[in-house]
Formats: C-alpha cells, structure tokens, sequence
C-alpha cells in the first residue's frame, strides 16, 4: 500500500516508472513536505519531471521554504530567475528580499515580472513612485510593461512629463492607450502629441481632445486621422464619437456627406440607433454614388426598420439599379414589408 514515507522514498528510485508513479501520489494526496525532494527535479533531464516540479514548487512553495529560493538565486542562471519571477505571488514577508534579487538580473522578462508584480500589489500612492523607478529600466518593454498600469491610478504631471520625454515611442504609445489626459488641463502636452510622426500617438492625442476638435470645425483634421488608421483605431474613434449627442456631430457628418468620405459615414450609421443615424443609413443606402459594399451593409442594417419607417422610395432605387446585388437587397426589403 502506498504510504507517505514510501512514495517520498520512491523519488529517489532509479526505477523511472516508481519515480513518477511517487509523483501523481504526492500530487493526488497534496504531500507539501515533498516539496524539497523536487527541487533536484527542476534540473532533470526528462522534461515530465522538470515540469511537475515545477507545479510542485507553484502549489506549494511559501515563505517558510525561503532556503529553497536562497539555492536557486545562488545558481544565478537566467532560467531560474525566469521562474522565481512566476512564483512571487506565493511568497508575503519574504517577497520583498525576493525582488531586489530578481530585479538585478540581465533578463528583460524577468524584471517585467517582477515590475508588474509589485506595481498589482501596492497601495494607490505608492504608484506615481514605483512607476517612475520602471521608467529607469534600461529596456523599453520594462516600461512598457509598467505604464500599462496608468489605468490603475491618478498619475501626477511630474510621471506624466516623464513617461512623454521617453525615449520609444511604444512606451509613449502603450501609456496613451491606458491614460485619460485631460484636454483641458494637459492641453499642451496633446497638442505637441498631435504633431508626432507616430500616427497612432497623433491618434490617441486627437480622442483625447475630439470634443474641441469637433467644437472647433476641425473636419479635415479628424477625417485624416481616421483615414490613415488601422480599422481597431478606427472603430475606437466611432466608438468615442458615439458618446456625443448627435446634434454636436452634425456639422462633422455634413463635412464628411459633402466629401464623400463613405467608408466614415457608413462606420458612424452602423454604430447607432438614434434618430439621426437612422436617417443617416437611409441617406447612404438611397445615394447612388456610394460605393455598393458599404450601401449593402447599410442596408442591412436598415431591415429591422422596414416596418417602422417608409422605405418605399429606396427599394424602388434599389429595384432599378443595374447592380444584381442591390436589386436583391431591394427584393428583400419589398418581401419584408408586412
């Protein structure tokens, strides 16, 4: 019969079948005791027993097994870092001795964990501080990593100035699309975002301050930066457009109705379901001059409301096209009316 004190035994066997067969116990019977006999394990050469110790020491490695922690900091090799950089969430009293040790190595991934383990774990005003220690590390995506924390917390001017003067734009990048700046209050510091060679920096800077872009008339402006976005940009800005009443918007969709900027105007139809919109889809699927891609799917979209609203003259339109497609979707909308 398998016993504790027999199965601890086991994982010493020369025997590979005993040897795994005292790991699933240990596992299945939750030895933590065992715990020391793995460490042998994490440099096995059979990658079944370096992986269970590694679960080993991710079930059961706590504070009180800090002289385990001591050896493989002593080895100093980067995969063992790796690893304790994954394990400090287990660790309380004894974490802080931890991460001055790992936040020494040469590996990036290392000190990223580290980074973003202590920046989940302290207090709110804790935050502005340790931030701007992750902005010293020598490599970029340590920084990264850290202003992807920027949700969390009020950063001050003094971080905010900090994280803008550094020197990869993906750093820049990752802190605007986790930021809410302030037009008002950082207006300066968008405007010189505004006029980066990074369009997406010139993209997040334009949400921040679209409110007055739009106030402002500044069409051109906005439609440019839209147009030269990828299209997750793109449904961001619509998305932020959509939290505007529409009456704010309507002398940015008459700019973008007079310039014929189709792929926009059927992007902001589709998104809402106010009055406006409605009648917005009904004057894109009705224009001839809209390309038939967008006006299908904007027909699509208008479906729903054939029983609702008079469509009788666009299903003519559409039913005297020379387009199949579109006298097709003309047929549907006549079959759908009640």
């Amino acid at each position: 019969m398998p016993s504790k004190s027999t199965e601890l035994k086991n994982l010493n066997s020369h025997d590979e079948a005993t040897r795994r067969k005292a790991v699933r116990w240990l596992f299945e019977n939750d030895v933590k005791e065992s715990l020391p006999s793995f460490y042998s394990f994490l440099s096995d050469e059979d990658i079944w027993f370096r992986e269970r110790a590694k679960m080993a020491f991710k079930k059961w490695i706590t504070d009180d097994d800090f002289e385990l922690i001591e050896r493989l900091l002593e080895e100093k090799s980067s995969e063992n870092e790796y690893f304790l950089s994954t394990l400090l969430s287990n660790f309380s009293a004894k974490s802080e001795q931890i991460v001055v040790e790992l936040l020494k190595s040469d590996n990036y991934l290392v000190r990223s964990n580290v980074r973003t383990f202590q920046l989940k774990n302290s207090q709110e005003n804790e935050l502005n501080k340790l931030l701007l220690e992750v902005l010293e590390d020598p490599d970029y995506r340590v920084r990264k990593t850290g202003v992807r924390f920027l949700k969390m917390f009020e950063p001050n001017d003094f971080l905010i100035d900090r994280i803008f003067s550094d020197s990869h734009s993906l750093v820049r990048l990752t802190a605007l699309e986790n930021l809410n700046l302030d037009s008002i209050k950082h207006n300066e510091l968008i405007h010189k975002l505004r006029n980066s060679e990074d369009i997406k920096i010139r993209f997040y800077a334009t949400i921040f301050e679209l409110k007055e872009l739009i106030g402002k008339n500044e069409n051109l402006y906005i439609f440019e930066i839209f147009h030269n976005s990828k299209i997750s940009e793109k449904r961001i800005m619509i998305s932020e457009l959509m939290k505007f009443e529409w009456d704010y918007l309507i002398k940015l969709i008459s700019y973008l109705f007079d310039q014929k900027k189709w792929e926009f105007l059927s992007m902001i139809a589709k998104k809402s379901t106010t009055e406006g919109s409605i009648k917005l889809r009904y004057d894109l699927a009705i224009n001839n001059e809209v390309p038939i891609d967008y006006r299908i799917k904007i027909i699509e979209k208008l479906k729903s409301r054939v029983n609702s609203m008079d469509l009788s003259k666009l299903i003519e339109n559409l039913e005297e096209s020379n387009e199949e497609r579109l006298i097709q979707a003309g047929e549907q909308l006549r079959g759908l009316q009640g």
